[in-house]
């Protein structure tokens, strides 16, 4: 999985955005086909996964020791959770929106302790 983050055009620190995609999901020119966190669904745009998080603007806690091998092994559980979020918000969006919600925060959920725990940037 593929993130970018966008930044501030005002402020060129302050990140006020994001956009996701999967590696080997491209487009006809070749290059990766992203979704901005508020297209794949409204609950994953920045400001509401902020407003969700308990402690965001607290201040960022010592990043914890892991190995190479325990950090990627967390990196890629948030990617297929991601993933299988994706594929559950498309096949619920119109059927069943709550299990889309559903599936939106659950992503959310573990995309953050994921970023938590390593420190991520």
């Amino acid at each position: 999985m593929l993130v970018r983050v966008r930044y501030s055009t005002r402020n060129p620190g302050q990140v006020t955005g994001y956009a996701a995609a999967l590696t080997g999901d491209t487009a006809h020119a070749g290059g990766p086909v992203w979704f901005g966190g508020g297209k794949l669904a409204a609950e994953l745009s920045l400001p509401k996964l902020r407003a969700g998080w308990d402690g965001a603007s607290a201040p960022a806690r010592p990043r914890a020791q892991f190995t190479a091998e325990e950090r990627n092994a967390i990196w890629e559980h948030a990617a297929r959770t991601a993933h299988d979020a994706r594929e559950r918000i498309r096949r619920c969006a119109a059927t069943d929106p709550a299990a889309a919600a559903d599936a939106a925060w659950a992503a959310s959920d573990t995309l953050h302790a994921a970023a938590a725990v390593l420190a991520a940037r």
